[in-house]
């Protein structure tokens, strides 16, 4: 079945990838360092003092 009008078909990647590059993005890699940074520096803290024993 056919619509009436059909909007002109853009390639799906390309809609994934602009919808993701303009506000996905951002949003996600903000999250991703706020939650990263208090392991990152958990771990680098642990690891120096393995390096000093």
């Amino acid at each position: 079945m056919k619509l009436p009008y059909q909007a002109p078909s853009i390639n799906r990647e390309d809609r994934i990838n602009s919808a993701i590059d303009s506000s996905v993005a951002p949003a996600f890699w903000g999250a991703l360092a706020s939650a990263a940074a208090p392991i990152a520096i958990d771990l680098g803290k642990k690891a120096l003092r393995g390096l000093l024993r």
